[in-house]
């Protein structure tokens, strides 16, 4: 997750000429936009990323453009659109993921254990934190929250105490959006806990003690799969 911003996306690709009007126009305007990208992007954002990543429908396009301009199809997504903010639902048509590297040795500069000087400021801050409270106190706001009324009809998997309980540590800690830091949906599915003061080991005692498992990808929402 901290490194997330280093990889960045094709979201749309259109071409308006009449097809078979102009060939290869796709695959060039694809390599030129990737060459000017790295040096235009360090410009407006202060960063160099390393990698491009795009998604294709392969039940109705070739494919072509990305292939002839050195994409590389590494898998599929999961199927899922996005529904709302953070919210996805499946869809049935999982869509293909390309990659292409902004440079020569993109992937292991990804990879490695320091970054360059000109990809640090694209780190994002750690997803988890340490508990603002101690543990007795958020027992005491789960009992609390435990008796609010539940206004959801839809997308309830988790028990409303929890989410709660987790909204409020999360402003504590000094996020102000759900979408902020690492998303409160981030703290549900199954990684492994780190200590008995993150977030995210209590987020799974909190969601035991209710009575729910703390099933990956529902309730807060599934993490984005870029599948829309």
């Amino acid at each position: 997750m901290e490194r997330l911003k280093l990889i960045i996306q094709n979201r749309r690709f259109l071409l308006l000429t009449p097809k078979g009007q102009a060939p290869n126009l796709a695959s060039q305007a694809l390599g030129a936009a990737l060459r000017a990208l790295p040096g235009q992007w360090r410009d407006r954002f202060g960063y160099t990323p390393l990698l491009a990543e795009s998604f294709t429908d392969p039940e109705a396009y070739a494919e072509t453009c990305y292939k002839a301009s050195n994409w590389e199809a590494v898998g599929y997504s999961a199927g899922y659109s996005r529904h709302r903010a953070d919210f996805y639902l499946p869809n049935d048509r999982p869509k293909r993921l390309w990659l292409r590297p902004l440079s020569a040795q993109a992937r292991q500069t990804l990879r490695a254990a320091q970054l360059p000087e000109g990809c640090r400021a694209g780190l994002s801050a750690r997803p988890m934190g340490t508990l603002p409270v101690n543990v007795q106190r958020v027992e005491s706001l789960l009992e609390v929250f435990c008796e609010a009324p539940d206004p959801r009809k839809k997308n309830a998997h988790y028990p409303v105490g929890p989410v709660l309980t987790l909204i409020g540590l999360a402003a504590q800690e000094g996020h102000r959006r759900l979408s902020s830091g690492s998303r409160l949906q981030c703290l549900l599915p199954g990684a492994h806990p780190h200590g008995s003061r993150s977030l995210r080991f209590q987020a799974h005692r909190l969601v035991a003690r209710a009575g729910q498992p703390a099933a990956a990808g529902a309730g807060l929402g599934r993490q984005n799969d870029s599948s829309s």
